[in-house]
């Protein structure tokens, strides 16, 4: 009955410990600080066995008194300055466009927009077209040059945006390590700003850019 009682008030006492945590706001990070590091919390951990101990041997002195609860103090498995030491840039890609064409590099800049600071966990699937989602004028996107069958250019909602995928794909191929399952096709016409079959192109519904995180760690990517 006693260790009943007790284990109540550990419920309304015991807090566990909340790790540090990485925190990723655009409007204040930079290419050489993207991350804020958020610090961890200690926690509370009722001792169930040694405050029963402690009631009992109040009971025994056969005299009146008072027994604290006795509460440990839990700690995150690691620092915030021990987080922010593993993280570290791992590759990056650039290219180049034509700001003049508008619709082009709004859907650049959008599609980067919701890329930007996305999380893959280890052994998570990146999709490209389920982050960046479908692309349409209800979603914000412009009309700008898409491929329309393998053989000419036409004005389509996102066009420009395999600009996008393609920078991430070649990224990725800098880091290292050797990502599964890679889903990527090259466009049927080479592209201007990569080298021949080094792009990913994209088209909602149809063609996707995938691939699995098997580096072992969460990765993060930032495009801007």
């Amino acid at each position: 009955s006693l260790t009943s009682y007790i284990q109540s008030i550990a419920l309304e006492l015991d807090r566990a410990a909340v790790e540090p945590a990485l925190n990723h706001v655009p409007e204040i990070a930079t290419e050489a600080s993207p991350f804020t590091v958020i610090e961890g919390q200690s926690g509370l951990k009722v001792d169930v066995e040694a405050t029963a101990d402690a009631v009992l041997g109040q009971i025994a002195s056969d005299s009146y008194g008072t027994v604290a609860v006795v509460v440990n103090e839990t700690m995150p498995s690691e620092s915030a300055a021990e987080l922010a030491s593993k993280v570290a840039p791992i590759s990056s890609f650039t290219t180049e466009f034509k700001t003049k064409e508008a619709g082009r590099t709004h859907n650049l800049n959008l599609a980067c927009e919701k890329l930007n600071g996305v999380s893959i966990a280890d052994g998570e699937t990146f999709s490209f077209n389920d982050v960046v989602g479908p692309r349409d004028a209800a979603n914000g996107w412009k009309e700008a040059h898409v491929i329309i069958n393998g053989s000419r250019y036409e004005d389509g909602w996102g066009g420009g945006i395999c600009q996008v995928s393609t920078t991430l794909y070649n990224a990725l191929l800098l880091t290292g390590h050797d990502f599964a399952d890679f889903s990527r096709v090259n466009h049927s016409i080479p592209s201007g700003y990569v080298d021949r079959g080094l792009d990913a192109t994209v088209a909602y519904g149809s063609k996707d850019f995938r691939f699995i995180n098997r580096t072992g760690s969460p990765i993060y990517i930032f495009a801007y």
